[in-house]
């Protein structure tokens, strides 16, 4: 959910993922699709809480690149930090 609501779980919204994604593709500069997504697993231990999440990944990858924080790579499957310097 986009507008949050006084009954949203913070770690379950897509401004939440979209900087724990960004802060893995600054950590990494690039970063393969597979692996962000096994991080990802990492962070929501239970299998349960990543499958409540899954569906806001590609939204919050879709964000980042609309702001021009991240360019995608479809050669390679995968992301790279640029600040808001992309094209």
């Amino acid at each position: 959910m986009l507008k949050p609501t006084k009954h949203l779980q913070i770690d379950k919204s897509l401004i939440y993922l979209a900087s724990q994604i960004l802060r893995q593709v600054e950590k990494n500069t690039i970063i393969e699709f597979n692996v962000l997504c096994d991080h990802l697993k990492k962070k929501y231990s239970n299998e349960s809480k990543f499958l409540e999440i899954s569906p806001l990944i590609v939204p919050s990858l879709d964000l980042l690149y609309i702001l021009g924080l991240i360019e995608y790579y479809e050669k390679t499957d995968s992301f790279a930090f640029c600040g808001g310097l992309c094209k």
